[in-house]
């Protein structure tokens, strides 16, 4: 929910704020060296090229450290990148905002995915019996975060600008690893080697077969 936040808040905020800062073609004084709409649009979608890229990278990391701490891993990752994001606003030179903004956002990408693919999993091993029941509560999530994030950034923009509201949803962000860091299990990061997954699967296939289960 709230790296769907996030990606809205971006969408509808950055333009924006670039215009305010001089640096689009359509603004009232533009101040040279311009980021172009391509290099705007570059900053929104490198978000999803990240995910692209570390997705199937998620279940080695996840098998090595455990799925608590990869959770914390991308949502700390998620955290401290929207700050960066906030304190991104401070910058007069629009090429440093340009790359490091990218670089933000590539983070931000990373966490996300992190954060959600391990989510989904724990989902479908801790919760194998209600699975479609704690998936439609994960979607109702994403959902909200779609459709709330932008409403509540566009709130907070109004009131106190850019900067602020990127560290508003920097706190939340923070708040939410808070809470995963409290709640979810320690166990839920111990990880099984290849041979004792094949033995769980042969006693669970030879229990079955006792008991005449199919």
């Amino acid at each position: 929910m709230l790296g769907n936040m996030m990606l809205e808040n971006m969408t509808a905020l950055l333009p924006t704020f670039i215009k305010e800062k001089g640096w689009d073609s359509t603004s009232e004084d533009p101040k040279p060296p311009l980021i172009s709409g391509f290099e705007q649009a570059l900053i929104l979608s490198i978000f999803s090229i990240a995910q692209i890229i570390f997705a199937p990278l998620n279940a080695i990391i996840k098998n090595k450290w455990g799925a608590k701490n990869t959770i914390l891993f991308g949502f700390g990752i998620l955290t401290l990148a929207t700050f960066g994001l906030g304190g991104i606003a401070r910058f007069e030179n629009s090429r440093a905002f340009l790359y490091v903004a990218l670089g933000l956002r590539f983070l931000q990408g990373q966490g996300d995915v992190l954060l959600q693919i391990t989510g989904y999993s724990i989902v479908t091993s801790v919760f194998n019996d209600q699975v479609l029941k704690y998936m439609s509560y994960i979607e109702i999530a994403v959902g909200f975060g779609l459709g709330v994030g932008p409403v509540i950034g566009e709130i907070l923009d109004a009131q106190f600008g850019y900067e602020i509201t990127m560290y508003f949803f920097g706190l939340i962000n923070l708040v939410g690893v808070l809470i995963c860091f409290a709640m979810i299990p320690n166990e839920l990061n111990q990880t099984a080697s290849d041979e004792e997954v094949a033995e769980f699967q042969a006693k669970k296939s030879d229990l079955l077969t006792a008991t005449g289960v199919q």
